[in-house]
């Protein structure tokens, strides 16, 4: 379309400076980045954007008025007098001109654009070139996009704003058991382990809240198959431009074999940190094994030296003695040298009797180290007044170290009362601030070590003695101050078990049964037993000298009574141990008495280790436990039939009764054949079952239930 030399001319804005008071078409040519031409109803350039300028290699001001048909040939139809306006185009491929006469490959748009005066046209050109190369760059980004995509083994989701999985990955087929195009439609939530599911759809929903982009979670999955996998998500959430929530894409990574690595590495640095406190605890043994030779060697020296010159000698004047009797001329000669031959042998019998106790005093295994301390003060206060303190351990310490202790302080106060000429002597026993703590303090004449001239009073034995149980000994000694002898024993070393072990006494008559127990008990870690009972006497002497957590009793070749009064007993000789029975009897009757009794679990034989255990567990906390099927048995007992004084045991009625008559603990104890200390501990029991604190309330309550009945 050429236009004629008659028409009138064209007024443009020039290019380089669009004033925004003038049209906005003029406006908007200016600043759009595409190639834009606006011409006038005769074909005639308006103006021309800048990418227009640059795709056809002419300044702005050059293209303003020229035809159209000189960029675009043939685009538009021939002007005449019949010529129709131009037809709105929609990308038409078109060829253009370039100012050197280049032929370039263009896409050709065409529209009517809204004025307020003449009618005016755009023309929208994109250049094919540079939309092929586009359009490659995205396809070359798409497939680099699905080479990532399907070649991880990383589980890749897309989901909906619903939930709904829109795409899925290869790695479907491993992890859910399903093909990708089966996973479409389902609920991400849905291959969640049904533990995680919960608190993973609360983590999703709380993040959302937030409008969060990119969040890291972590749950197990579960397949159709059953197997499950720890995954560890990485989600970002898709937004349109607008705000709205449009979904998630999401990559997922099983990391169940690192965290069986994690694990496994963990185990091996706990291997190796227990390890090398083995190697420590086996070099300390060693070195407290060389110190325990040396202490046993001087020790027997000691004792070969008493058996010769006191023991040896006493024998020998028995044989003088008794060779006189042979050779005595009358009767009452021989009389004379017998009996003086009796008193030498009962004076060897109680040197072998002093010797044989210094080895391992009975007390310390009968009465435990605090009974025996106050023993040995007690034999002590008859040639001079000593002062004791004993303060309660949390449980029996290692044998050795109890020895150790006991004998320091023995060969300390014997010092104190032989050498130190003292008007009195303080003993104080007492675990403190971790450590077991042992004191002999005097206030006689006191010396100086460093002065002697040779060890003096046993003192390099006592140091060598603390030395081979890990222990400290210090002395503190001058002339006219008196002396402290102070022996600490760190509680590592000093309790026989590990802070936090469960120490067990097993007692039965049965000893194939408390050999299966023991195994079975020392099978579990953190549980300890510490000795064996077969009788009642055995056990109230076991309870005493080792303190353990829990007794577990096997009573089914004692009485009634008999189990009651162990119970009650153990309980008088330490209050913290828990008694744990485990009977084949399963009368709810029987159970019920000796929970009642003081019991802390009862079991029945048939129960399984594990239950043996939890009871033992529990009864070291101080926590009842009764298997359950005893449990539902007692529940069904009619309370209502019961005597009114049924919270008492037969024997606790009995000792009541005898209470409210005006006996006396040793006649009570006399009159049923039970020890006082045995009897104290009924009387204990009954006054926390009846809640009443004094004689007169018990009697009161023995009236109000007609127990005094002769």
């Amino acid at each position: 379309m050429t236009p004629s030399p008659d028409d009138p001319p064209v007024t443009v804005a020039p290019s380089e400076g669009p004033d925004v008071t003038a049209d906005p078409v003029d406006a908007f040519v200016a600043v759009c980045p595409t190639a834009v031409l606006i011409v006038d109803q005769g074909g005639r350039i308006l103006t021309a954007s800048p990418a227009a300028v640059e795709l056809f290699g002419q300044g702005g001001l050059a293209l303003v008025g020229r035809p159209l048909d000189v960029l675009l040939p043939g685009l538009l139809p021939e002007e005449g007098d019949d010529a129709a306006p131009p037809q709105p185009l929609s990308f038409v491929d078109a060829r253009g001109v370039a100012a050197d006469g280049a032929q370039i490959d263009v896409c050709v748009s065409l529209r009517e654009v809204p004025s307020p005066g003449a009618t005016r046209y755009g023309v929208f050109v994109e250049h094919r070139a540079a939309s092929a190369a586009t359009a490659l760059a995205l396809r070359e980004s798409e497939r680099q996009f699905r080479d990532v995509v399907e070649g991880t083994d990383d589980l890749v989701t897309k989901v909906d704003a619903a939930g709904r999985y829109l795409y899925v990955n290869h790695s479907a087929e491993r992890i859910f058991g399903l093909r990708p195009e089966e996973c479409v439609g389902l609920d991400a939530f849905q291959f969640v382990h049904p533990d995680d599911r919960a608190s993973a759809q609360q983590q999703y929903r709380e993040w959302l809240a937030e409008r969060g982009h990119t969040a890291t979670f972590e749950n197990r999955s579960i397949n159709r198959a059953g197997e499950v996998r720890l995954m560890l998500w990485t989600v970002n959430a898709r937004y349109s431009e607008t705000g709205e929530f449009l979904g998630t894409w999401s990559i997922a990574r099983d990391i169940t074999h690192r965290q069986a690595l994690e694990e496994a590495e963990r185990r091996h640095l706990e291997a190796q940190v227990q390890l090398g406190a083995e190697r420590a605890r086996a070099e300390f043994r060693r070195e407290v094994l060389a110190r325990s030779i040396a202490a046993q060697e001087e020790e027997r020296r000691r004792i070969a030296s008493e058996l010769h010159h006191e023991s040896g000698q006493s024998l020998l004047q028995v044989t003088l003695r008794l060779r006189r009797v042979e050779i005595a001329e009358d009767l009452e000669a021989a009389g004379r040298e017998a009996r003086a031959a009796q008193r030498e042998v009962n004076r060897a019998i109680t040197d072998l009797q002093r010797i044989a106790g210094a080895l391992r005093p009975a007390a310390l295994e009968d009465l435990g180290l605090g009974r025996a301390v106050e023993q040995l003060v007690a034999d002590a206060s008859a040639a001079m007044p000593v002062s004791i303190s004993v303060e309660e351990l949390p449980r029996r310490l290692d044998p050795a170290v109890e020895t150790v202790i006991y004998r320091v302080l023995q060969q300390a106060l014997t010092n104190a009362i032989s050498h130190s000429r003292a008007r009195q002597v303080r003993v104080w026993l007492a675990y403190r601030n971790g450590s077991v703590t042992a004191v002999v303090d005097d206030n006689g004449r006191g010396f100086q070590e460093a002065a002697l001239d040779v060890p003096a009073a046993g003192l390099a034995g006592m140091r060598e003695r603390a030395g081979a149980v890990g222990g400290r000994l210090s002395i503190e000694s001058s002339p006219g101050s008196g002396t402290r002898v102070r022996l600490d024993v760190p509680a590592d070393k000093a309790l026989g078990a590990d802070a936090g072990t469960i120490t067990v006494l097993v007692a039965g008559s049965q000893p194939i049964g408390r050999i299966g127990l023991r195994r079975m008990l020392e099978s579990h870690e953190g549980v300890e037993v510490v000795a064996e009972a077969q009788d009642l006497r055995d056990v109230v002497r076991k309870v005493r000298a080792h303190r353990p957590s829990v007794l577990v009793l096997d009573p089914d070749s004692w009485s009634e009574t008999a189990t009651l009064e162990a119970i009650a007993d153990a309980a008088a000789a330490w209050r913290h141990t828990g008694v744990v029975v485990l009977s084949s009897a399963d009368d709810p009757a029987v159970v019920r008495e000796l929970l009642r009794g003081g019991a802390s679990g009862y079991l029945l034989k048939d129960a399984e280790p594990s239950e043996l255990l939890d009871a033992v567990q529990r009864a070291a906390e101080g926590v009842r436990y009764l298997q359950p099927e005893l449990g539902a048995r007692l529940s069904q007992l009619d309370e209502a039939e019961l005597d009114p004084t049924s919270a008492l045991s037969d024997r606790e009625v009995e000792v009541l009764r005898l209470l409210a008559l005006g006996h006396t603990n040793q006649e009570i104890a006399g009159e049923l054949y039970l020890s006082v200390r045995t009897v104290e501990a009924h009387r204990t029991h009954i006054q926390q079952k009846l809640r009443l604190g004094s004689r007169a309330e018990l009697v009161r309550y023995a009236l109000e239930h007609r127990l005094l009945r002769v």
